[in-house]
This record gives structure tokens, C-alpha cells and sequence, in this order.
């Protein structure tokens, strides 16, 4: 919700802090270091431009319902890079459809043939309130004045009438399952007839985020069962004792050092040495003495994220990994 930065809500006791940083300490000049994720039409990550258009805000709210409480379940395959700003990566996750629609699709047989036919010509009155020709990186306020051009905003409209109506008649022909994205409004097309594309123009898309795969568990080995021989018990009246013949074990002096041979960190490791007066035994073989210290990696992360959104992705954090929100 960068749009409003520096506003609050009091009976919600919301206070709107603006965009994050999109510089990480010590980072290489060009280098992406946090991947921002958004699902079009969340409420706090894709937020219309033009808060005057209604039909737009409407929409955003909800996607705050619909929209914005299923991160979980993205698929990550249909993520469309949106461009790089510092050292940020910007994905959207194309909405389908319109969460203002979204409640038609309950209701049996007709309602998602509906949804087919209308969302075509909603979704470019919706996008009206949106200038996706700004990167999602640069902190954007709400434009009151914004317009889209009305000679593009009338030719979609005539362009979306007919198509919306392509796609109830082929629903109802058993052409294409009803409910399902058409071509339109998928991939580069997420904003609609006449949209600009999702990429930016003069944009390369980086590297793919790293993936944190986690080694399976290993089985542990059962122990065979050995076949033993009962034993009497004895009473311990006339038993004899044997004496060892093996040397007692060397008495080990238990010091708590610093790890990496410094205390301010408050971690210590344990390091066990041999008592100098510990018997000697031939058939034993000394072990040499810890130094008292152990290169330790070390690594560094910061947050860093976009606006107010929920990340998944790869976690959303300033050293490598993912979040899931965008300011626009």
C-alpha cells in the first residue's frame, strides 16, 4: 500500500509505512538478491493507480478476500516477469478471474458460462485505474488525475463485447471448459484486451531464484537379533572377582571456548583434552589436542520486500529468497 505512504486509519489502527528498500547492504551493483511475487489484484500488492475508479478499488477489496489469502497454493510455473528495480525481481501471478466475479463461479452450470461473458469487459474497466507502464519497483502515490487514453480504452471495449460473447457461446457448445482462462488474459495478456504486456519493455529476466532442496531422511539400520545363551543367575556368595586387565579410561578435562576464538557472540563449542596424568597404554593412540577454534561461515540477510504483501516464495528476505508483494 505504498500509494498512501504516511497515511493511518484509525479505527483500524493501520498506518501505511510506504514501499520497502529495494538496496541490500554490500551488494554487487546489478545484483538481484530478493525476488518480489504479487498476485494481480491483491489489495496491498496491486492496488489501482487511480483510487477514483471504483469498479477498480472494488475489485482490489476483493481480491483482499479472494486473492490475497491463497499464496499458498500459487503456482509458481505461471509466474510472468514484470521487469528489475535495484536489486529486486518483480513476478506477477495473473488473476483469473476477476475477484469481483469470482462469487458467480458458485453458483452451478450457468455461473462460470457468466463469468466467461463478462470478464473480458470488466477486466478493461478494472485496468483502466492501473499505469502498468511504471516499473513495480518505483514508489508510485495515488494519481487522482490518471486517465488511460480514451481512444484505447473505447477500441478494447468494442474488441471485448464480442470476445466475452466468443467465449459463452463456445462454453455452452462444449468448445472450452467453462471457467477456465482463456487465451486473453493469460500470461502476457493478464491485463486484458488492448493491456500493455506484463514485461516491461527493456527488461531481461534474471536468473531463476535458487531452490533449497532438503536431503531425505535416512532409514536407521535395525540391529539383527543375536541368539544368546541363558545364563544361571548366582547368588554372588562365593564369586570371584576377575580383575580388569584393560587400563582405566584417561580422565578428560570438559572446557567451554568461544566458537571462532571469540566470546562476543555468545556461542561456545566444547572441546575435551587428555589428563596429563591419564595412564599411558600401548595400544592406544593419542589424539592431538583441539586448537580451540573453527572457521565458521558466515553470511548475511536482510529483509526486503514490496509493499504490504505476503511472500512466498523462496521467503522474502534481503538476502537471497522471496516475498510476495508489489506496490503497484
Amino acid at each position: 500500500m505504498s500509494r498512501f505512504d504516511g497515511a493511518y486509519i484509525p479505527i483500524l489502527d493501520v498506518s501505511f509505512i510506504g514501499p520497502t528498500p529495494t538496496t541490500t547492504a554490500g551488494a554487487t551493483p546489478g545484483e538481484i538478491t530478493t525476488y518480489d511475487i504479487a498476485r494481480q489484484y491483491d489489495l496491498f500488492a496491486d492496488f489501482p493507480t487511480n483510487p477514483l475508479n471504483i469498479l477498480a478499488v472494488a475489485n482490489a477489496f476483493a481480491g483482499q478476500l479472494f486473492v490475497h489469502p491463497d499464496y499458498g497454493s500459487v503456482d509458481m510455473s505461471q509466474a510472468v516477469f514484470q521487469g528489475t528495480y535495484g536489486d529486486t525481481a518483480y513476478y506477477l501471478i495473473p488473476t483469473y478471474p476477476l475477484p469481483l466475479l469470482m462469487p458467480l463461479t458458485w453458483i452451478p452450470v450457468i455461473g462460470p458460462i457468466a463469468v466467461d461473458m463478462l470478464d473480458p469487459v470488466l477486466r478493461v474497466l478494472v485496468e483502466a485505474g492501473y499505469d502498468r507502464t511504471i516499473n513495480p519497483g518505483v514508489p508510485t502515490p495515488a494519481n487522482f488525475l490518471y486517465l488511460p487514453d480514451p481512444v484505447t480504452l473505447g477500441s478494447s471495449l468494442l474488441h471485448a463485447i464480442p470476445t466475452g460473447l466468443t467465449y459463452g457461446t463456445q462454453d455452452i457448445l462444449h468448445l472450452r471448459e467453462p471457467g477456465t482462462p482463456p487465451p486473453g488474459v493469460a500470461g502476457q495478456d493478464a491485463y486484458g484486451i488492448g493491456g500493455p504486456s506484463v514485461t516491461l519493455p527493456n527488461q531481461t529476466p534474471p536468473p531463476a531464484p535458487p531452490v533449497q532442496t532438503v536431503a531425505a531422511p535416512s532409514t536407521p539400520k535395525v540391529p539383527s537379533a543375536t541368539p544368546t545363551t541363558a545364563v544361571p543367575l548366582s547368588d554372588g556368595v562365593n564369586d570371584s572377582v576377575i580383575p580388569s586387565t584393560s587400563p582405566p579410561a584417561p580422565k578428560q578435562h570438559i572446557v567451554d571456548e568461544p566458537i571462532g576464538g571469540s566470546s562476543s557472540n555468545g556461542a561456545v563449542k566444547r572441546s575435551a583434552s587428555t589428563a596429563d596424568d591419564a595412564p599411558a597404554d600401548a595400544s592406544t593412540q593419542s589424539r592431538p589436542k583441539s586448537s580451540g577454534t573453527t572457521d565458521r561461515p558466515s553470511g548475511a540477510g536482510n529483509s526486503n520486500g514490496k509493499g504490504g504483501s505476503s511472500s512466498s516464495s523462496t521467503g522474502n528476505s534481503n538476502g537471497k529468497g522471496s516475498s510476495s508483494s508489489t506496490g503497484d
